[in-house]
C-alpha cells in the first residue's frame, strides 16, 4: 500500500470512529443531539412541532432533505459535502428512533411511529445503496457505515415492533 493510501485509510477510519464516539457522548436537547450540524431552520423545524407523530415526520422530512442532497452531491463529485450530510443524515435517524423509543404512554401509538420510520428507511436504503456505490473506494468508509447504521437502525425499529422477535430469532440461527 502507497504512504498516501494508508493515509486516506486510516483519516477515513479515524472520522468513523470519532463520529460514533461524539455521537454516544453528545447530550439531547428536544430529542436533538447538540452537536449535530444542523442548520437553524432545520433544528426549528423539528423543534416547532408539537405532536410526537409531526416531530417523527419533521424528523424524517430533514433526513430525507440531507439525504437527497448527498446524492446530488455524489453526482457532481463533491464527496467531502457529501460525506458530511450523510453523516447529519444517520444522527437524524437515529435520533428519530431513539426519540420514538423514549416517548411515554400507549404503545399503539408507538407502534405507527416505529412503522412510519421502518417504512422510510426501507425506501432511503436503496438511495444509501446508490451512493455507496458512487463513492470512491479511498472515500466509501464513511458511507459503507452509513447504509449500515441505516440498516441497524431499521432491524432495530422491527425489533421494537414486534417486540424482541426478531433479535429472538437471530439468537435461534447462531
Amino acid at each position: 500500500m502507497k504512504r498516501a493510501e494508508k493515509a486516506s485509510f486510516l483519516i477515513g477510519f479515524g472520522l468513523i470512529i470519532l463520529g460514533t464516539c461524539a455521537y454516544d457522548a453528545q447530550a439531547q436537547v428536544g430529542g436533538i443531539p447538540r452537536a449535530m450540524s444542523l442548520t437553524s431552520d432545520e433544528r426549528g423545524a423539528i423543534d416547532r412541532q408539537q405532536s410526537e407523530k409531526d416531530k417523527v415526520k419533521a424528523f424524517l422530512k430533514v433526513a430525507d432533505l440531507r439525504l437527497n442532497n448527498a446524492m446530488l452531491l455524489t453526482v457532481r463529485g463533491d464527496f467531502q459535502r457529501a460525506s458530511n450530510d450523510l453523516s447529519v443524515y444517520s444522527e437524524l435517524v437515529s435520533s428519530a428512533r431513539e426519540y420514538i423509543q423514549g416517548l411515554p404512554g400507549k404503545e399503539k401509538k408507538r407502534f405507527g411511529l416505529f412503522k412510519m420510520l421502518e417504512q422510510r428507511l426501507l425506501a432511503q436504503i436503496r438511495y444509501l445503496e446508490s451512493i455507496e456505490r458512487d463513492f470512491p473506494f479511498d472515500q466509501s468508509a464513511l458511507a459503507t457505515s452509513v447504509l449500515n447504521k441505516a440498516r441497524e437502525v431499521r432491524f432495530l425499529t422491527l425489533d421494537k415492533m414486534f417486540e424482541g422477535w426478531m433479535t429472538e430469532r437471530q439468537k435461534e440461527k447462531k
